[in-house]
């Protein structure tokens, strides 16, 4: 069994740009880009699964400067 799976993905033109301007200013591929996309998706769906929120902190004080909710 192949460790991946070659598969065929129809965005919009806008959609594209964000996923390739994404790649190229993280050092990635639009590939991983995806990988990552998924990988936080599963995080959040976990987290509202353990009534739980995800949201964004600011680095220097740990205070919440977003919750990412709609997930």
């Amino acid at each position: 069994m192949p460790d991946t799976v070659h598969m065929n993905l129809e965005v919009s033109p806008e959609l594209y740009e964000i996923l390739k301007n994404l790649a190229n200013t993280s050092g990635s591929t639009m590939s991983g880009v995806f990988r990552k996309a998924i990988a936080l998706m599963v995080i959040a769906a976990d987290a509202k699964r353990n009534g739980q929120a995800i949201g964004v902190l600011n680095k220097k004080n740990k205070r919440l400067v977003r919750e990412i909710v709609g997930i």
